[in-house]
């Protein structure tokens, strides 16, 4: 086993692509565990939560929810409530929603809506409650997206008028994969 000691590799000549190759197909490429890897983009991830207040709702209409407090945004794609797949990042994300209601009628049904793009995706939760004081809920959804889709999360109950409650209202997502 040799070491090659450098400060800067550079690729030859004029190539447009500038492609450095480390390594072939099958290879392992292991940096050890003190070392620090810059300027690498990662694997999106966010993770919002609800903190400007209630929002309230109407009864058997979709309403989308808005988050305003970011706890993590690793590639700056999320925003204005909605979560935007950054260029170079297509492929298979997982999304995890938990949203608490305001006090809903007893045997009343709720639901969950992932929306790609503007429009409903899946229903990723319906639920009916024979609770009637501030419901929690939550669902787990993959999604096989392209760049520039964006994904957005609304409820809906038809049990009455309400709220989504303030500080009990998250929504997280990562790609899956590498």
């Amino acid at each position: 086993m040799s070491t090659l000691k450098v400060s800067t590799i550079s690729p030859l000549g004029t190539d447009a692509t500038k492609t450095i190759t480390i390594g072939s197909a099958g290879d392992t490429i292991t940096l050890p565990s003190s070392a620090t890897l810059t300027n690498f983009p990662g694997v999106p991830a966010f993770a919002v939560r609800k903190t400007d207040g209630d929002q309230s709702y109407s009864q058997n209409t979709a309403t989308k929810v808005t988050f305003n407090n970011e706890l993590i945004d690793t590639n700056n794609a999320f925003a204005d409530s909605k979560f935007t797949v950054p260029s170079g990042q297509a492929g298979v994300y997982q999304f995890n929603v938990s949203i608490r209601m305001g006090a809903i009628a007893a045997d009343s049904g709720m639901s969950i809506f992932l929306y790609k793009n503007g429009s409903e995706y899946t229903r990723i939760l319906s639920y009916i409650t024979d609770e009637s004081e501030n419901p929690i809920f939550g669902a787990v959804q993959a999604m096989d997206l392209s760049v520039g889709d964006y994904v957005e999360v609304y409820g809906s109950t038809n049990g009455g008028g309400g709220n989504f409650k303030d500080n009990h209202c998250q929504f997280t997502g990562f790609k899956l994969g590498a």
